[in-house]
C-alpha cells in the first residue's frame, strides 16, 4: 500500500478555474480545497477521464476538509479535472488530495 499526497493550485478568473491532476489510482482518503480568502463561497465538480462527475460540492464556504473516501482509477491511473466556480471572488485555491494506492 502506497500513499502520496499532491497539491493543486487554481487561480480564479471571472469566478472560475480549473486543473488537470496527474494520474491517479486508487482512493482518495481525503480532499482538502482552501480558498485564500476564508469567506469565500464557491462550487467544484471533480470529473474523472471521461469527463464524468464524480465529486460535486456546490455554495460552499471557506475551508473544504472531506474525508469520504473517493475510488479512482477504476482500471489504470487516470487524471482528473477539477473546477472551481461560482465563487464570489477571484480567489487563488489551494486543492490538496491524499490518495491511498492499493496494488
Amino acid at each position: 500500500m502506497l500513499w502520496d499526497k499532491t497539491k493543486y493550485a487554481i487561480q480564479l478568473r471571472r469566478g472560475r478555474g480549473e486543473c488537470k491532476t496527474s494520474p491517479m489510482h486508487g482512493l482518495i482518503q481525503q480532499i482538502v480545497v482552501t480558498p485564500k480568502n476564508p469567506l469565500t463561497v464557491w462550487s467544484m465538480d471533480i470529473l474523472d477521464g471521461d469527463l464524468d462527475m464524480i465529486y460535486t460540492r456546490q455554495d460552499w464556504e471557506g475551508r473544504l476538509d472531506d474525508k469520504d473516501g473517493l475510488p479512482v482509477g477504476r482500471d489504470k491511473p487516470e487524471c482528473l479535472s477539477v473546477r472551481i466556480y461560482d465563487a464570489t471572488e477571484n480567489d487563488k485555491f489551494e486543492v490538496v488530495f491524499k490518495l491511498k494506492e492499493v496494488r
